[in-house]
């Protein structure tokens, strides 16, 4: 049987979740798409089932209860093994007929483990759509990431474009990882990876289908939490593509050294670039985007120290104000120190008003929204990456 094989007929669970942090062997046939992660197991599979039936009989599984668990060790029909992860149930009814809601995080194929944020993982590879041809050669941490841009070659355009041509992009990058960690290590790595490619290239990677090798053996892993969510990305948040210096000065902070340090910024920041980088992705109303943008600067103002908390001082302004100034690039939207100080009262006025919520008050209307949003983001991006920059350098010196 192979892996992308979309419907899994599951006919034993071993080690379901019941009442008194308890488990249950239980046999019952059902289908699912291997494709999605949130399920419904109907009436007729539950009724067909003398251990379920037995199990609710005697209250083992009360209806409307959430029953959790790490891991469920699941059969399919040819015997061979899964492992649900982040696995959780709830057992409803309705008009006397009942069924059972389950949802996971992970699935891996064809064996079981215990503990998969543990689990010692030699290498890891996975395909990602992306748009740009990225290659990266690096090690951090003792692993071994490269990134291989694919490329369709077919020998009528290699003998019409000639040798040195590599063929036609596909907008699929293969990504490998090597060097021993634990799956939760290793993973957290290639997140970081995607996260550090949007700072720079303003758009995330994802992957709902890892290749871990552990031992002498390899296996497949389904990751839904990583799925692509990128059909929510505002548009509206993207540079314009007239302002070309602080794109370039971006794209090519895509390096070794700087990952490096951004890896220490993810840790040291605490939610500042989450509450980013979901804004970014997230599919608000218009007016919301300055508001948590201008939120997500403040609290990077305070984290790089440029913010002024003085008593008797408006913090969130300064903030705003200060670091509009350390853009090197703010020129291109706000070309005045008038132009700063307005953009800066403006947003606070914004924020007061949705703050508390006002019937009336002086926020941002129309297209507004997407100009400031634009300008915030922008400068989210450059003061980060300056910092990363910064941190490299006294690094290596």
């Amino acid at each position: 049987m192979n892996s992308d094989d979309r419907k899994l007929n599951i006919v034993k669970i071993l080690n379901l979740p019941i009442e008194d942090d308890e488990v249950a062997d239980v046999d019952i046939s059902f289908e699912f798409d291997n494709n999605t992660n949130a399920h419904r197991i109907f009436g007729k599979n539950i009724e067909n089932s003398e251990a379920i039936r037995e199990l609710v009989k005697h209250k083992k599984i009360k209806p409307y209860e959430k029953y959790k668990c790490e891991y469920l060790f699941v059969v399919d029909e040819h015997g061979n093994k899964y492992t649900l992860y982040g696995f959780s149930y709830v057992l409803k009814y309705y008009h006397f007929e009942f069924y059972i809601d389950f949802s996971f995080n992970v699935l891996l194929f064809y064996e079981h483990f215990e503990n998969l944020k543990n689990l010692t993982v030699e290498q890891a590879e996975f395909e990602a759509e992306y748009s740009k041809a990225i290659q990266l050669d690096f090690t951090y941490n003792n692993v071994h990431i490269i990134s291989e841009p694919q490329y369709e070659l077919t020998p009528e355009i290699l003998e019409w474009m000639g040798a040195d041509f590599e063929g036609i992009f596909t907008k699929r990058i293969k990504f490998t990882l090597t060097g021993k960690q634990s799956f939760e290590k290793l993973e957290k790595i290639i997140w970081r990876l995607s996260e550090f490619a949007f700072l720079c290239y303003e758009n995330m990677f994802f992957y709902d289908r890892l290749i871990v090798y552990v031992g002498e053996n390899s296996y497949v892993l389904k990751c839904f939490n990583r799925a692509n969510n990128g059909e929510s990305r505002k548009k509206s948040l993207y540079t314009k593509s007239t302002n070309t210096k602080s794109k370039v000065f971006c794209i090519k902070a895509l390096n070794s050294k700087n990952f490096i340090s951004f890896m220490t910024f993810r840790e040291d920041s605490g939610i500042i670039f989450d509450v980013f980088r979901t804004t970014a992705y997230s599919n608000s109303f218009r007016e919301d985007y300055p508001l948590r943008l201008s939120q997500t600067m403040e609290g990077l103002a305070n984290y790089l120290d440029i913010a002024d908390t003085r008593p008797g001082h408006d913090s969130f302004r300064v903030a705003i104000e200060r670091s509009l100034y350390r853009n090197d690039y703010i020129s291109e939207y706000l070309p005045t120190s008038k132009s700063i100080t307005d953009f800066s009262g403006r947003i606070r006025e914004h924020r007061v008003c949705f703050s508390h919520v006002k019937k009336d008050g002086k926020y941002l209307k129309d297209d507004e929204n997407e100009q400031y949003a634009e300008v915030l983001y922008t400068t989210i991006r450059i003061l980060i990456i300056k910092h990363l920059q910064e941190n490299s350098e006294e690094v290596s010196s």
